[in-house]
């Protein structure tokens, strides 16, 4: 279960509500808890006294995370409608929220260029600790951070790795608890198999019993205990300073999470050098970045479009005598929606 400390009226529902959640079966239900700190603080700050969750009080709730912090509509609204509906269920009295019908956002996730990767991980490399702490993350994060990178995998799709998922042998990762429930593998290339390596000789040299089993968590604190999200997030932002890449704050970016978006680009921008076809290799791309469909991996492509338009006019010249009509309507069809 979440360590996150609830203040306001509900803590006691919010902690009960993630109990339930976690005896379902639900993986990575930390990062959801993550995210329900955002409705303890705002209910903590406003209401000191408990209220009672009518629909002006939900609205307004949702209106101020939305307009003041930037927070996403939708993915909050549906958050708190099923906190809410859980709140019915056991009796107590609160406003259900209807949830938007459109899911998408004008949100446009942080590319970084190949000059800030490398100021990145020269920054991490160089990060010291300050104040000795036995939760401290900062061991793992030059491989960590390199993971997401190379890989595309997700923040909590790392986190969730146990020993027997990193195959250096064989250089394979493999992913159990995913986003979409389906198993997968991301290859490891030859240097970071050198960077885990090197992370895993000093994690096994920590004082703790039974850290190289198969069933250990691969990334851990000092204590040999998971790595919570929130820990990763704070410790990246450090690294952003350090890095000199202005962070701006409330959840405006850039994020950790934008690794994923920057290693895809990354990867159509090496494939576009290397003369191929992106448009042939979206599967692949899709594959990699652990897509069920081409409609999550359009948006990487849109971004391409918006940011390199370079590599779309290159990968034409290479598609010459090629109708790509089809790949078009596929890709580009309804691009302004």
């Amino acid at each position: 279960m979440s360590n996150y400390q609830f203040q306001s009226f509900l803590k006691d529902y919010f902690k009960s509500y993630i109990k339930v959640q976690e005896s379902l079966g639900l993986s990575s239900y930390e990062n959801k808890a993550y995210s329900l700190r955002v409705f303890d603080n705002y209910l903590y700050q406003k209401y000191p006294i408990p209220v009672q969750l009518s629909e002006d009080v939900v609205n307004d709730m949702l209106t101020y995370l939305v307009e003041k912090e930037g927070r996403n509509r939708y993915r909050y609204t549906a958050l708190f409608s099923k906190f809410s509906k859980y709140l019915v269920k056991i009796g107590v009295s609160c406003y259900v929220p209807l949830i938007p019908k459109d899911n998408k956002s004008n949100f446009v996730p942080y590319i970084y260029s190949h000059e800030e990767i490398s100021r990145i991980f020269k920054a991490v490399d160089s990060m010291r600790v300050r104040q000795h702490s036995k939760k401290c993350v900062l061991m793992c994060m030059p491989a960590l951070l390199r993971v997401l990178y190379s890989t595309a995998i997700r923040l909590g799709e790392a986190l969730s790795l146990k020993n027997e998922d990193v195959d250096l042998c064989k250089q394979i990762i493999i992913l159990h608890n995913t986003k979409n429930g389906r198993e997968r593998i991301a290859p490891i290339n030859e240097s970071l198999k050198v960077i885990l390596e090197t992370y895993i000789s000093y994690r096994n040299k920590l004082s703790v019993k039974n850290i190289s089993l198969d069933a250990s968590p691969f990334f851990v604190n000092l204590l040999g205990e998971p790595i919570l999200q929130s820990a990763v997030h704070h410790r990246f932002i450090d690294i952003l300073r350090l890095a000199n890449i202005p962070y701006k704050g409330h959840h405006m970016g850039p994020r950790i999470h934008d690794l994923r978006h920057t290693a895809c680009v990354h990867t159509m921008i090496k494939m576009v050098n290397d003369g191929k076809d992106i448009y042939c290799t979206l599967p692949y791309i899709a594959a990699y970045m652990g897509h069920t469909d081409f409609s999550s991996t359009n948006e990487y492509l849109r971004l391409s479009k918006e940011m390199f338009p370079d590599i779309i006019k290159a990968s034409s010249e290479i598609s010459k005598g090629i109708d790509g009509s089809i790949y078009n309507e596929i890709i580009f069809d309804g691009e302004d929606e």
